[in-house]
């Protein structure tokens, strides 16, 4: 179930032992997704490195008050915007995500500020992934 969690809504999974996520009705809808974000994140890792899943969060976003402050997290991500066009900021630059973009971050610093011009709402699927290596020793989501 959506929970309010520093400024949106969102709700979490946690990864069976790095490997995969259990989703259960009406949440299966969201494998298909996931396929493609572990298939991008998997792009991602240097060679020789094996892919551990930590976490995958989905943030909901009602409208333009919703924000996120900035932080960033100890492992990598992928994250795929749904809805409504957004700005976002991601160490010190602003962007615009719009539906469908992609977005990998690499320990990044990044934020959503609040904008009183998007009053339509907004969901990012964000997975969170390690090197297994890295997963092993500890690696967690957030850093501040």
């Amino acid at each position: 179930e959506f929970r309010w969690w520093a400024g949106r809504c969102m709700l979490d999974f946690k990864s069976q032992e790095g490997r995969s996520f259990s989703f259960t009705s009406p949440w299966t809808a969201l494998a298909p997704i996931v396929d493609v974000l572990v298939a991008v994140a998997r792009k991602t890792m240097p060679p020789g490195e094996e892919l551990a899943l930590i976490q995958l969060i989905l943030n909901y976003y009602p409208d333009g008050t919703s924000r996120v402050r900035s932080h960033r997290h100890r492992c990598r991500q992928v994250c795929i915007s749904l809805g409504a066009s957004r700005k976002i900021e991601v160490d010190g630059q602003l962007m615009t995500m719009c539906h469908g973009d992609c977005l990998p971050l690499f320990g990044e610093e990044h934020a959503v500020p609040a904008s009183s011009s998007s009053e339509a709402p907004r969901m990012s699927i964000c997975l969170f992934y390690s090197s297994q290596s890295e997963y092993f020793a500890g690696a967690g989501v957030l850093a501040n």
